[in-house]
Order: C-alpha cells, then structure tokens, then sequence
C-alpha cells in the first residue's frame, strides 16, 4: 500500500486462490490506509460475475489504390449478477489518518452458476469472470474513487453422473469416389455408457460398423470435441479442441467386413482442462463425440456425432481479464500498431499488509443480512441466477448492463 490512499481485499475463507462453489459462505477484510484525512462519504463493497469477450477482425476501407486494411478488436461484456453493499459509512463526509479494516461476510448465489473459465485464439479472447470490487467513493469532479479488485474461480455444481444403457445414433451412408461415382454404403452406430461426463473421469465409446463396399477405411477415428464460442458486437471467434483416438480398421477390410458391438470399444478419459458445457449471451461452450469411418482422399467419409454434456470438476483459477470496453471504445479498438493494454485486467495476487500495521478493525458486517444497494439479476441468462439481497431496479431480459470500470 503506498498512495496517500490505498485499498485492498484479502479473502479469509475460502482462502485466495481456492475455487468456490455456489452457495458457499466467503469472508474476507476490506483494508483501507489514509496518510492524510481525505474527503469520503461511503466504503462499498460489490459482487459481480460476467461474460466478456473480444473478438479481433479485419476492417477494410476505401477501394481500389485506396483500399486500406486495418486489424481492429470488438469488445462485448454482458452482466450474470451484481451485488453491492454499503460496508461503511462516514457521516461527516472525511476518514481521518489512519489505518482501517473491515470485515465482511456473504453467500455466493446458491444457483447454478457457470464455473470460470478463458479461452483465447490469437487476440480473440472470452471469459466468465467473478471478482470483489471495493470502492471509496470521494465527492468532488477532480478526484477519483479508490478501488481494489480481488478476482475469484467460481467450480459450478457437478451432480452424480450414472452409467446408462446405450442409447445409439446410427447412420446408413452411400460411398462415392469424387462425389458421383457409387460404391455401396456403410453403416455406423456409436453410443456412449453414461447420460453426461465429468473432467478426469473416464467415458467408455461403443460403436459397430459395417463396410458394404469395395473401398478400404483407413482408419476408425474417435474423438472428443470441446467447442468455444463468442461473440463481441456483428463479430464471432470459435475455437475447437479435439481429444483425437485412431483405432485399427483392418476388419472393415477383410472377410464380412465388420466390427461388432463392442469388439473395439474405446476408452477416453476427459480431459481435466476441458470446460463445463454453458451457454450465455455472449459465450457458448458445448461438447460432443465424433466417430469417422476415414477413407482416402476424394471418398466418403461416414460420420456420427453424439452430444455429450460435461461437468467440470477441475476449475483452474484462470483471473487473468479479458480486454473489456472502455466508453470511448464504442465497440471497436484502435488500428493496427496502438498497443493492445489489458487495461482491464483483473489483478492477481493478494492484498499484503506492511510491517507495521495496526488498524483500527470494525465490527464484522454480514451482508446477507443488509439491503443490497444496487442488485442485478439479468433474466436473460440461458442458467437462472438467484441473487441476494433487496433489488432496486428490475433489469429488462437482455438489457446490457453498465459494468464497473476496471
């Protein structure tokens, strides 16, 4: 802390870093120090989870000898829930010298809340974000409010995942060489052995195949797929992530031409750094499983998909932000060359008090118990999102939502 004044968070339980699940109870201490007594009506406290994204795109101007290219980067951020409480009053508008602390208490919401997560190609980015934002607010148009960020991971709720009989997806394919010329069919049916998937757990694929044709498969390909979307204003990134598996195919391609039922079946253990299926206003994340009957070139390639939803049970705290607009932004960023600041990044790290701290601590505020003054809950998310406290004003579906700076 070295400014005349300086704030900070620090978490108390969960202890920083440690993911949280919904409708878990967080505490923590607001740290406030004033070399100088300074002019101050409120210390408040808020809450908040979003969706932000940034989308880069070229942009072309003019025509001809003219024609100019320019790489631009969209913005987008829409609102999960806001929660702000007021942790502290000061009546005669001024905080003398000295050093503060404030406790605090509150649940997360109890919803189903989506876990945290980044993902980035190249300059595009998307996240779902959570973090404390405590904010002095100073009267006056020539000062600015002191504020301290505290990011935290949020791990969604990972229900009891149970083996079911196979439910099958088949296809019945004709075979042609260079799209026109037949050379038979074949047939294709894949199930797996469980109603959803949970990260590090294993997923057993069943499938049966039968080649009818004079064509050789190269090669009986499995995988598993996560796909990223988002969006950021007319702009749209995706990002696919294959866990591939190649299985032998040489029954397709001798004596009758099959492999039965579970003659081949493949074990795929999902990977840890795969997301929980989710499904916002800006952020997509979805998951299915693709078994290919591969052939060589210019030939068909018979294909089943199967949807699968998977739970995340390894939420790494990834709180690093995505670029978020500022009001002069207007959706767009600058051209190519400007650099590319995360000038809105969350900070990492906690809130490290000097030697020689001696506060003057207050009464621990739980704010479960308090009127929330300002509370949003966007009714436009695709996972409803119960929040705490008195709501203020209704927020109409859809509405973007005016989020604190950064």
């Amino acid at each position: 802390m070295g400014s005349s004044t300086s704030i900070g968070i620090k978490f108390t339980s969960p202890e920083a870093g440690q993911p949280i699940s919904p409708g878990t109870t967080v505490s923590g201490t607001v740290y406030l120090s004033c070399t100088k007594q300074i002019s101050a009506t409120v210390l408040q406290l808020a809450v908040v989870g979003r969706e932000v994204t940034a989308v880069r795109y070229t942009h072309t101007s003019g025509s001809g000898k003219n024609k100019k290219r320019t790489n631009r980067t969209a913005h987008g951020q829409h609102c999960l829930f806001l929660l702000r409480w007021d942790l502290a009053k000061f009546p005669d508008g001024e905080v003398q010298v000295g050093q503060y602390e404030f406790p605090f208490a509150f649940q997360l919401p109890a919803a189903n809340l989506p876990s945290t997560f980044c993902q980035s190609q190249g300059r595009s980015r998307c996240a779902v974000q959570y973090f404390l934002e405590a904010r002095l607010s100073k009267p006056g148009w020539l000062t600015w409010d002191a504020v301290a960020y505290a990011p935290f991971a949020v791990v969604g709720l990972v229900p009891l995942v149970k083996s079911v009989e196979p439910t099958f997806i088949e296809c019945h394919v004709p075979v042609t060489v260079c799209c026109c010329i037949g050379k038979g069919s074949m047939d294709l049916k894949v199930a797996i052995n469980k109603d959803a998937a949970v990260t590090g757990e294993p997923l057993e694929v069943l499938y049966e195949a039968r080649n009818n044709t004079s064509v050789d498969v190269q090669a009986v390909n499995v995988k598993l797929v996560e796909y990223v979307y988002w969006t950021a204003g007319a702009h749209a990134k995706a990002s696919a992530i294959p866990l591939e598996q190649i299985m032998p195919s040489q029954k397709l391609n001798e004596g009758e031409k099959v492999i039965a039922l579970e003659e081949d079946a493949v074990t795929m253990v999902v990977p840890k750094t795969f997301r929980a299926d989710y499904r916002g206003n800006l952020v997509s994340c979805s998951h299915w499983l693709e078994v290919t009957l591969a052939t060589k070139f210019g030939i068909t390639n018979p294909t089943v998909r199967v949807p699968l939803r998977i739970y995340d049970q390894f939420v790494v705290a990834t709180v690093l932000g995505v670029v978020v607009p500022g009001e002069e932004d207007n959706n767009e960023a600058a051209e190519e060359g400007e650099p590319e600041e995360d000038t809105n990044a969350l900070p990492v790290g906690e809130t490290v008090l000097p030697s020689n701290w001696m506060a003057v601590v207050a009464a621990e505020v739980v704010l479960d118990n308090a009127a929330a003054v300002e509370s949003i809950e966007n009714t436009n998310a695709a996972q409803e999102v119960s929040v705490v406290g008195t709501v203020i004003g209704a927020v109409v579906a859809g509405e973007e939502v005016e989020m604190p700076p950064l």
